[in-house]
């Protein structure tokens, strides 16, 4: 569960920043689903808690964090690798990163995209 602790409004997307309530972890993430369709992830409000679930877009390198394969996952039409840090933060990546690797990998990452809230999908997954 994450509680909502900032929104800022941009023209064509939001940048939201999420509390992990489990892990206390600060989350800045992207929200673009407004862009594409009108069932999207516009009714989040700040102070209020959402089961969500974050993309993290970036490359495997020696020096990113590193993370433990936790499971494959289908999400809407598509299907991510679910991973977790040291710290019990659970992510989404591409399946194909985890090609070459059992149970760790090093992952850089360059951002975060909010894929799922509630029962809500991100409109690109649905399709």
């Amino acid at each position: 569960m994450f509680k909502i602790d900032f929104i800022e409004e941009g023209i064509s997307i939001r940048k939201i920043i999420l509390k992990n309530l489990k892990t206390c972890t600060e989350e800045i993430c992207f929200d673009h689903t407004m862009l594409l369709s009108f069932r999207n992830f516009r009714f989040m409000e700040i102070g209020e808690t959402y089961c969500c679930k974050l993309f993290l877009s970036g490359k495997v390198t020696a020096d990113g964090e590193t993370y433990r394969f936790n499971r494959y996952v289908s999400i809407g039409t598509q299907h991510f690798c679910e991973i977790v840090n040291f710290k019990g933060d659970i992510y989404y990546i591409e399946d194909f990163h985890m090609k070459n690797h059992c149970k760790f990998i090093r992952f850089h990452v360059e951002r975060k995209d909010l894929i799922q809230v509630g029962e809500i999908i991100h409109p690109i997954l649905s399709e």
